[in-house]
C-alpha cells in the first residue's frame, strides 16, 4: 500500500494526528465499529477502526486533473487521466494498483 503524504493504512491515529494536526469534526461509522474524522478546510478523511488504527483515507469532491498542454506527454499518464475521468469504475480499477477501492454511496469496487 502506497502511503497518503507518508502516513499509510495501519498508521495509529495519534501518527495520523502528528502527520496533519487534530480533525475538525470526529464521528461513528455506521458500518463498521470505528469513528471518521474530517477536516474542513480539506478534501480528505480519515476512517479508524476500533482499536484507532486507520483504515482508509477517502477523498472527497474530486473535479478532475487539469490538462495542462505538456510537449511529448507520456501516453501512460493521458491513459490514467483518462480512466480517472471516466464514469466506468472497471476502466479506472485496471489503471490503480491492486490493493486500491472505489466506493460511492452504496457500492464499492475494487480488483479482486
Amino acid at each position: 500500500m502506497h502511503a497518503f503524504n507518508k502516513v499509510s493504512v495501519g498508521a495509529t491515529k495519534d501518527e495520523v494526528h502528528s502527520r496533519f494536526g487534530e480533525p475538525t469534526s470526529s464521528k461513528p461509522l455506521a458500518d463498521i465499529s470505528g469513528t471518521s474524522e474530517e477536516y474542513d478546510d480539506r478534501n480528505y478523511s480519515f476512517e479508524f477502526d476500533k482499536e484507532d488504527h486507520l483504515q482508509s483515507i477517502r477523498l472527497i469532491g474530486y473535479e478532475g486533473f487539469a490538462d495542462p498542454q505538456l510537449e511529448g506527454q507520456d501516453d501512460l499518464l493521458h491513459q490514467f487521466r483518462t480512466a480517472l475521468n471516466s464514469p466506468d469504475p472497471d476502466l479506472t480499477l485496471q489503471s490503480l494498483h491492486p490493493d486500491v477501492e472505489i466506493s460511492t454511496e452504496n457500492r464499492a469496487f475494487s480488483r479482486e
